[in-house]
């Protein structure tokens, strides 16, 4: 399933047209992934951490959005980095 940052929008509600560049996903992905969010226990980011001024804006949008949505729809985060485990948000 995409998980790209018009997915990211929409499950947070908002709307950024401006500074994003829209892909097009079909409302029946959007619906699927809609409905995994909402019958998930928690949210398991493979990414590591990706907070840094290194990896440009855009990479901070996107990490801070995983964040954004665990805590619009209730769910835990579970952070990989590498072969640690590390509890989340």
């Amino acid at each position: 399933m995409p998980w790209g940052t018009e997915i990211k929008r929409g499950l947070l509600g908002i709307s950024i047209k401006r500074f994003i560049a829209r892909r097009h996903i079909d409302k029946e992905t959007k619906k699927n992934i809609r409905d995994i969010i909402q019958n998930a226990a928690f949210i398991v980011d493979i990414s590591g951490y990706a907070l840094s001024s290194q990896w440009g804006w855009l990479s901070s949008v996107n990490y801070l959005s995983n964040i954004a949505i665990s805590k619009v729809w209730n769910l835990t985060i579970w952070y990989l980095e590498f072969d640690n485990l590390v509890f989340g948000i």
